[in-house]
Parts: structure tokens; C-alpha cells; sequence
């Protein structure tokens, strides 16, 4: 099978959630046999083509929208073949158009887009969610998201809800205090949050739920009272307004011994391992994936999760059982959350037993097979 993944992207950053899903699935396609090559706007700082790990990534869009027509024409004339099915990704139903006018040229051609999270023009979202009839098949990660787009009976029935995948060969337990004495950590506990820093991301109330956190620690009356607490927030991306904008806001809280922002490259997969929890405080998933991969990729290394309690979150993970969960926007209700963790090491041992089992269902090898099923059923209908 001839797969083209097109996505509106530039596909800049190798840490951003797009890409990962694109190259996560794109390798695993290889792997079984398929030829994939991925589809993303042009972009001058970056090469037009590029080969990374096997997978061609052309740039060939020239804005966002209805130039998916003449760019994958031109990939495969390049690449001298032609494609047996298409698969857009985007967070807005607009976009689908990308994806409708890629098929146009390849006539025995299957369409495929997915929607991976709510845009964050919900008018969007409204207005132009129908125009995923145009594509043969339509995907979702969650049933509360396609429950928000599918307007009308037929698109119910189109729509089917795959989760994005994750990578447990490189997510997975390790050795946390081996982990620790690497990093610089030692006799530390570790707070982390990972992805983009903003307020969106709940990084706001995770910095205002510090000096809370700090001040029951260090007045408790735990064995581990004497571990420094370090809250460490990995970034992905080169944010140094932001760094210092958050680093300002601790400051003025006093607790900003108590964070480190890293803007660097890390193995962060050891990061994750070496965690004490991970925290990600959504206050909602507008902007972000509606199953965020950092909460898979946590559960997978076997590290426990603080997260909020938000619908399209209880619809995959049990509260108490597979992660906890803090009121969205409740700086009160995060920092007793955290505090929990802190204070009772088996309650977090418990979460990760659980959630670790359930963390293989979202595995690249099993999304991808899910992928891989639709795609084979549309190609039947030819």
C-alpha cells in the first residue's frame, strides 16, 4: 500500500505532538510493508526534502489550505508512484479540505483525516465539521470529541475513534534513583510537567500550587521530609520570553528555587522514568490532543500522574485508579493532589500497576494495526 500522511504542519519541532503521530505511524507502516512518504507546508528554514529514519518528509504546501492537490501530485511524480490512500491530520474540520483535494488527483485513491483535538476556534468547529463527508473515512481520539463534531447522523457513523499511538520501547520503567544520581538529581523529588509552556497547559497553576505544596512538605511530618522538592518543567520548545515569564511569576511567589525550566534537548523519556509523578494540569484540551501522549507515555514508564478532571480524560482514565485528578483551574484542589503523592508512596505505587497495564493499549504496533484496518476496509469498497 502507497501512503501519503499530509498534514498543514511544517513539522519544525521533533517533539511536538504532530509530528510524533506521524512518525510513530509512518515507521510502523514501513515496518509491515507499506511505502509512506509525509506531506507538510513548505517552510524556508527547512530543507524541502528530508529523510529521517527511513521516512521521507516532503514540504511542498504553500499555505494552509486546498493546496494538497497540485503538492502530492508533485511527490508523486517525484517519487514515481502514485497512492493508494491519504490521511490528513489537523485540529480543525476546515483543514479536512487539504486532504479532499490531495485525493482529487488519485482517483482510486481511500481518504482518511483525523482529528486530533478540538481547535481553538470552536466556530470553526461547527461550521465546517460537515465537511468531513468529503473524505471516505474520518477519525477521532475520543468519543467526547466526536461527539462534538458529528453533526449529522452519517458523519456519526463515519466517524470511528482511534487514540494517537505512543512509543513504549521508549517510555517504559527504569531506574529511578540510577535515573536521579545521572541527572543531578539525588536525593531529590521530582516534579515534572512536559510540553508546551503555556497557560493552556495548566503551567500557571502548577507554578501557583508550589508555595502550597512546599510549605505542607516541608512542615509534614514524612520520612522524606528532608529531600528537596524540585519541580522541573521540560519544554519543548526555544521559549525564553516564556521561561523568564514564568520564572518572574515564581519569584514573586517565592518558590523559585524550587523550579527548573529546561528548554534544552533531554533524553526525556528518562526524565519521565525518573519522576517522582508527572503533572499536567489542563484547565481544558482546547489546543491540546484530546488523549495528550505525555499522560500515556507517564503511565507507561510507570510513573504516576497527576492530571485534571476533565470529561474527554474520565472517559479513558479511571480517577483514583489510574491517575488522580485535580479540579481544572483549582490551584487548591492540584496542590492537594500533589500532596497526596508526596505523602503516601503506595497510593502512587498502586496508580502505576493500573495504569501501566493500560498504557499498552495505546502502543504504536496496536494503533497502527487500528489505522491499518480502516484503511483496508475503505480500499474494499473499490
Amino acid at each position: 500500500m502507497n501512503i501519503a500522511l499530509i498534514t498543514s504542519s511544517a513539522l519544525s519541532n521533533k517533539k511536538e505532538a504532530t509530528w510524533l503521530t506521524l512518525h510513530l505511524l509512518a515507521k510502523e507502516y514501513t515496518k509491515l510493508g507499506h511505502k509512506v512518504i509525509i506531506c507538510a507546508e513548505k517552510n524556508k528554514n527547512l530543507p524541502t526534502v528530508e529523510e529521517i529514519e527511513g521516512i521521507k518528509i516532503h514540504r511542498l504546501f504553500k499555505g494552509k489550505i486546498l493546496n494538497g492537490r497540485r503538492s502530492l501530485q508533485n511527490i508523486a511524480n517525484t517519487e514515481k508512484i502514485s497512492f493508494d490512500l491519504i490521511h490528513g491530520f489537523s485540529s480543525s474540520p476546515l483543514l479536512v479540505l487539504n486532504t479532499y483535494f490531495a485525493g482529487r488527483k488519485f482517483p482510486k485513491a481511500k481518504t482518511v483525516h483525523t482529528i486530533k483535538s478540538y481547535s481553538k476556534h470552536q466556530m470553526l468547529r461547527t461550521l465546517f465539521s460537515g465537511l468531513l463527508n468529503s473524505v471516505d473515512g474520518a477519525t477521532v481520539p475520543t468519543k467526547k470529541l466526536k461527539g462534538s463534531i458529528a453533526a449529522d447522523a452519517k458523519l456519526e457513523q463515519k466517524i470511528k475513534v482511534i487514540s494517537s499511538p505512543i512509543n513504549t520501547a521508549k517510555f517504559k520503567p527504569r531506574d529511578q534513583e540510577a535515573l536521579k544520581d545521572k541527572h543531578g538529581y539525588k536525593e531529590k523529588k521530582i516534579i515534572l510537567y512536559y510540553g508546551a509552556i503555556r497557560e493552556e497547559k495548566g503551567v500557571d497553576a502548577l507554578i501557583q500550587a508550589i508555595p502550597l505544596v512546599v510549605k505542607e512538605y516541608r512542615d509534614g511530618k514524612k520520612s522524606e521530609k528532608n529531600k528537596e522538592l524540585k519541580f522541573i518543567f521540560a519544554i519543548r520548545s526555544r521559549a525564553e520570553e516564556k521561561k523568564e515569564k514564568y520564572l518572574a511569576m515564581a519569584r514573586s511567589l517565592g518558590c523559585e528555587k524550587h523550579i527548573n525550566i529546561i528548554l534544552d534537548d533531554l533524553p526525556i523519556e528518562e526524565y519521565v522514568s525518573m519522576a517522582d509523578m508527572v503533572v499536567l494540569a489542563y484547565p481544558s484540551l482546547i489546543g491540546t490532543e484530546s488523549n495528550p501522549s505525555c499522560l500515556f507515555e507517564s503511565m507507561a514508564a510507570k510513573t504516576p500522574v497527576v492530571t485534571t478532571n476533565l470529561p474527554e480524560l474520565r472517559e479513558i482514565f479511571e480517577p483514583e485508579k489510574d491517575v488522580l485528578m485535580a479540579e481544572p483551574k483549582n490551584v487548591e484542589s492540584l496542590a492537594l493532589q500533589i500532596k497526596r503523592l508526596l505523602e503516601d508512596p503506595q497510593l502512587g505505587k498502586n496508580l502505576t500497576e493500573s495504569a501501566y497495564l493500560k498504557s499498552k493499549s495505546f502502543d504504536v504496533k496496536i494503533i497502527s494495526k487500528q489505522f491499518l484496518e480502516l484503511y483496508e476496509s475503505l480500499l474494499k469498497e473499490n
